[in-house]
């Protein structure tokens, strides 16, 4: 009787666990939603990868430096629709992240929230100080 009870009080306890579960798998197997499509512009393709890209406190970027030339001096992102459009107040979003890198270091960047108002893609282009 005591492992009939038991059981049906796991069941009961964890089986909303189980559908959290399931819909947190689900909102991952949407990309679109979940995170846009990131490209990588210039010369920031040849000293970046890409290594993740999720949704936390906004959209946030892992991209690692693999110091084939300096670091930018700052780093664009600029955030599109499913039209390829800017975005409205594209330039008035914070990003968060480092300033500078070092060779095989990753940084963590995080564009602030937007709700409901995901972009479709984002475009990362690195800007060098003219020497």
């Amino acid at each position: 009787m005591n492992n009939k009870l038991t059981v049906l009080v796991l069941a009961v306890l964890l089986l909303p666990l189980l559908a959290i579960a399931q819909e947190n798998n689900d909102i991952q197997n949407k990309p679109d939603y979940w995170c846009p499509k990131v490209e990588l512009i210039g010369k920031a393709a040849e000293i970046f990868k890409l290594n993740k890209c999720e949704y936390i406190s906004g959209i946030t970027i892992k991209l690692i430096y693999n110091g084939k030339y300096t670091y930018p001096a700052k780093l664009n992102f600029t955030l599109l629709d499913s039209q390829g459009n800017v975005k409205k107040d594209d330039q008035t979003k914070k990003v968060f992240g480092p300033e500078s890198l070092k060779k095989g270091q990753y940084g963590i960047f995080t564009i602030q929230g937007y709700g409901n108002d995901n972009p479709a893609k984002i475009k990362i282009e690195g800007m060098w100080k003219k020497k």
